[in-house]
């Protein structure tokens, strides 16, 4: 009798292939005192990050007291995150979270900002974080959400002259509420033909204005994802900028709630930083990023 007489082939099950990620913090330069940073492969640049396996589950991590790369110019305290999916045959969900305390990232000014009475900016928040979720049901399109309008507690810009005292400057987000609330990509694409200030709030922030209202969908970059913002706008102090992108001489470029976007994935950063004036480098603050597919 041949021994593998009895074995069977085991009928293909359907089943979902988890993917969800979260990153608290992170930051690196890549050029100090004008001298380009070597890349050390060794020195931790990111702190706190949280990924499931393909089968889901619970991930969390929390780090108290990060070690500091660069601590004099980019500095932030205790880094937690979670990621968790679960689910059934019927349908899974993906909820994702990431926080990062005591948040400060300071540059000076270069010679091409031309603000001769600065001496240095700073970007700072007492809490940055994040939650969102991602519903994918065995049949039709998935659904994302950001959880709650995104936590900045004490975020700010302190400028210090070189005479006289700081001066704090309070930041604020409006975040829109498409996405605080279930919603596809094609519910997206419909708002963006039939929402005036959707659409116009898009124009702003991609700092286009080839899209035609009521017959342009969401514009695709060449891979098939849509990148935008889930903010509308920044208030600096008593100013009001549209948009999700502050330019702030002495410090660099933050970028707010940048978003990207494909029908099965999607991935914010709550707060992105590109130091360019007297140092060069980037940071990254509370970033959730969802997908999967059933299979």
């Amino acid at each position: 009798m041949d021994e593998f007489a009895s074995t069977t082939t085991p009928q293909q099950v359907r089943e979902f292939i988890y993917r969800g990620n979260a990153v608290a913090a992170g930051g690196y330069l890549t050029k100090l005192n004008g001298v380009p940073v070597v890349f050390d492969k060794q020195r931790v640049t990111v702190h706190g990050e949280s990924s499931l396996p393909i089968s889901g589950g619970v991930s969390h991590s929390l780090v108290a007291k990060p070690e500091l790369p660069f601590p004099k110019l980019i500095e932030y305290g205790a880094c937690s995150t979670v990621a968790e999916g679960t689910g059934d045959s019927k349908g899974t969900g993906t909820t994702l979270y990431a926080s990062v305390q005591q948040v400060r990232v300071t540059n000076s000014p270069s010679p091409a900002d031309n603000v001769p009475t600065l001496q240095s900016v700073c970007f700072q928040a007492d809490r940055l974080a994040i939650s969102a979720r991602s519903y994918h049901p065995s049949s039709g399109a998935p659904q994302f959400q950001l959880l709650n309008e995104p936590d900045t507690t004490g975020m700010s810009l302190l400028l210090t002259p070189l005479n006289g005292k700081p001066v704090t400057v309070p930041l604020h987000l409006t975040i829109d509420p498409a996405y605080l609330t279930p919603c596809t990509l094609d519910d997206l694409d419909a708002r963006f033909m039939g929402d005036r200030k959707f659409f116009d709030d898009y124009c702003a922030s991609s700092g286009s204005g080839q899209y035609v209202f009521g017959k342009s969908k969401l514009p695709r970059t060449s891979e098939g994802y849509v990148v935008t913002s889930a903010v509308t706008s920044i208030r600096r102090g008593e100013q009001t900028i549209r948009g999700n992108v502050l330019v702030e001489k002495g410090l660099g470029t933050i970028t707010f709630g940048k978003t990207i976007m494909s029908g099965d994935s999607r991935r914010v950063t709550l707060v992105r930083i590109k130091l360019g004036s007297q140092e060069e480098g980037f940071c990254t603050f509370a970033g959730t990023d969802s997908n999967g597919i059933w299979n």
